[in-house]
């Protein structure tokens, strides 16, 4: 029921994000079980933490173009910012933990990164529209991997068997890794 939870965040700040104008804030929102419950089909959100937005002063807390956000199970908070070419990593209360990723092409770089993936193992997947990859961080952020795409992806995920899922325009590929 927690990752069905989680999943449910995510597709919330997927939607909340996709209508917000750049610069906008990320929400993270989280509901007891009894509250989903109790719902009966309409389902109420409780605010639980916002980074970024404008106002915002401390620029570890600051995103550009947020594009999407994973929870991991120790409940640490990844947003992609495919503007600044990075990954934020921060602790359930908002505390900013590290970054991933820098602007530029070579291993440890990103360039547009867009979809994150967490795998069981720890490893942090960014799939990246703009370099047409695909690499794998270790949980530290230190680049592992990476392979190539033909296009930008427009959507990637990583499922419990660590296995990766990729679409874009000409197929979409599942890969055992």
């Amino acid at each position: 029921m927690k990752k069905l939870l989680l999943v449910f965040i995510l597709l919330t700040f997927l939607f909340v994000n996709s209508v917000a104008p750049v610069g906008e804030k990320a929400i993270l929102v989280h509901n007891t079980k009894d509250e989903i419950k109790a719902c009966e089909g309409k389902l109420e959100l409780t605010l639980v933490r916002i980074w970024g937005g404008d106002e915002e002063t401390d620029d570890q807390k600051f995103f550009d173009y947020p594009h999407h956000i994973q929870v991991d199970e120790a409940e640490n908070v990844f947003i992609s910012d495919s503007h600044r070419h990075h990954i934020k990593v921060f602790d359930r209360t908002g505390k900013y933990i590290r970054t991933i990723g820098r602007k530029g092409k070579g291993p440890g770089d990103l360039h547009v990164p867009q979809y994150i993936g967490l795998s069981p193992s720890g490893d942090v997947w960014v799939g990246e529209y703009g370099g047409r990859r695909v690499q794998c961080f270790d949980a530290q952020g230190v680049s592992k991997f990476i392979f190539k795409t033909k296009r930008g992806m427009f959507w990637m995920g990583v499922n419990s068997k660590n296995e990766i899922a990729l679409y874009n325009r000409e197929a979409t590929v599942k890969d055992r890794i």
